[in-house]
């Protein structure tokens, strides 16, 4: 359950980055 919840926390957060640098 932790897995899935950090597992989405770091899409969340490399989608957040990607916009930034786009």
């Amino acid at each position: 359950m932790g897995i899935l919840i950090t597992g989405r926390l770091f899409i969340g957060l490399s989608s957040l980055a990607s916009s930034f640098i786009f």
